[in-house]
């Protein structure tokens, strides 16, 4: 704009007034004279300029518009950003106290494995204070053994030494005849044949000159004598001489010995049998026994039955008669001569007492099958595994069973049974009287060991 001039007022004339107001009829005013005031045109330039400053502030304020947006965006990523960073701080700082939580267990556990070990080592310092102690006692069990072990030698020495002077006829002054004696009935021979001992060239023998056979060893198979209980000691002793004459190679000393002993003890025990089945076996004479068949005069298939039992009464089957009667093989009947008397009742040939022990093997040893009560030839049809059905009443098969896999007991085990008497204390005997005959041909008929055997 350029700057405004003074000018002097104009008047206007009535007839410019009129034609400008119309037709009214004003007072009119005295026409001025003078300078009048000139506005200058404005300038299209100053117009343009003016939009371009408001186009510029506009787009200044977009732009710090836009700016201050980018600093919001800005902004909120560095927010979260801080907000994962301090997620993660607080993760570490989890994991730090987990950490510090474990070191600390750890520690714990540390301490009570100190503190135990501690214990420990103190308990160790005081069991080594015993420690001499222990060892001056074992030094006096070991030395308390070994007296022991010299002081059996000992005596086993005497007594066979006593054997011996016994065997020659003058037993030693001032002691008795040691009985004879083996093992525990549980300690048997096994089943399976030992090999044979081969005999040495040059045998040591008491006496250079043949003694005579003992009396009971030609003597018939019974005992002379009430059956008596047998001690375990007793029964150690006798195997022990018995193996003794069997190293020597003196079978038939150890064979007089056992049946001595069989005969002074009433059979009671099965182990003297066995071991004289023992050494029958090794032996292995299978013409011998031929030959006492044949000398008996007895068919080549045979049943072997045993009613007697020294023991006493209740170990007697009473139906051996009516069993005799049904089976369909020839019966011998083999026993002591005490059971001559029951024997004779009985049909088929009665040997009862006309036997020795080891004719009474060789029988046994070639019978098809054997049947008996629970005694001691039932114990050698069992060494010698023949099949036999074994009758037990009042004593059990539990305690004193056949050891064979060829063996089969029939016992009905009553409430009264075993009862271990000799005779029934309660009358009825039933424990035998109902174990009847058909019990016995029918284990005979289906058992599958007896069918083997043409039963």
């Amino acid at each position: 704009m350029r700057p405004a001039t003074t000018v002097a007022p104009t008047t206007t004339t009535p007839t410019a007034a009129a034609g400008s107001g119309g037709s009214a009829s004003a007072p009119r005013a005295p026409a001025a004279t003078g300078p009048r005031l000139q506005l200058d045109p404005v300038e299209p330039v100053a117009r343009s300029s003016a939009a371009a400053s408001a186009a510029a502030a506009v787009q200044e304020a977009q732009l710090r518009v836009a700016a201050m947006a980018a600093s919001a965006a800005i902004a909120e990523q560095a927010a979260s950003a801080a907000l994962a960073n301090a997620a993660a701080a607080a993760d570490r700082l989890r994991a730090l106290e987990l950490g510090l939580e474990k070191l600390r267990a750890d520690a714990e556990r540390d301490r009570e494995q100190m503190v135990a070990l501690r214990l420990k080592l103190a308990r160790a310092e005081d069991s080594g204070k015993l420690t001499p102690w222990l060892a001056t006692g074992m030094v006096l069990l070991a030395a308390l053994a070994l007296w022991l072990w010299l002081r059996m030698r000992q005596l086993q020495r005497e007594r066979q030494a006593a054997w011996w002077a016994a065997a020659k006829g003058a037993p030693p002054p001032g002691k008795a005849p040691l009985n004879p004696p083996t093992l525990h009935p549980m300690t048997l021979p096994p089943q399976v044949a030992p090999p044979p001992l081969v005999k040495p060239e040059s045998t040591v023998t008491v006496n250079p000159a043949t003694p005579p056979k003992p009396a009971f060893r030609d003597s018939l198979f019974a005992s002379q004598q009430e059956p008596r209980d047998v001690s375990i000691e007793e029964l150690i002793d006798l195997e022990q001489q018995a193996e003794f004459f069997v190293v020597l190679g003196q079978d038939d000393a150890a064979i007089d010995l056992l049946m001595g002993h069989i005969r002074s003890s009433g059979g009671t025990s099965p182990l003297p049998y066995l071991k004289l089945l023992e050494i029958y076996r090794r032996q292995g004479d299978r013409e011998s026994y031929e030959r006492t068949r044949e000398r008996f005069g007895l068919p080549a298939r045979y049943a072997a039955l045993c009613p007697g039992a020294e023991y006493g009464p209740a170990k007697r089957w009473p139906h051996f008669k009516e069993l005799a009667e049904r089976l369909d093989l020839p019966v011998v009947l083999l026993g002591s001569p005490k059971e001559r008397a029951q024997c004779a009742a009985i049909k088929g040939r009665n040997l009862a007492g006309e036997t020795t022990l080891d004719e009474a093997i060789e029988l046994l040893a070639l019978a098809q099958y054997v049947v008996s009560n629970d005694s001691g030839l039932m114990h050698v049809a069992a060494a010698l595994r023949r099949p036999q059905v074994a009758l037990f009443g009042s004593s059990s098969p539990r305690h004193t069973p056949p050891l064979s896999d060829k063996a089969r007991v029939l016992w009905l085990g009553l409430e009264c049974s075993p009862c271990y008497a000799r005779e029934c204390p309660l009358g009825h005997f039933r424990c035998m009287r109902e174990l009847t005959a058909d019990r016995v041909l029918e284990k005979l008929g289906s058992d599958p060991v007896f069918r083997e055997n043409g039963a």
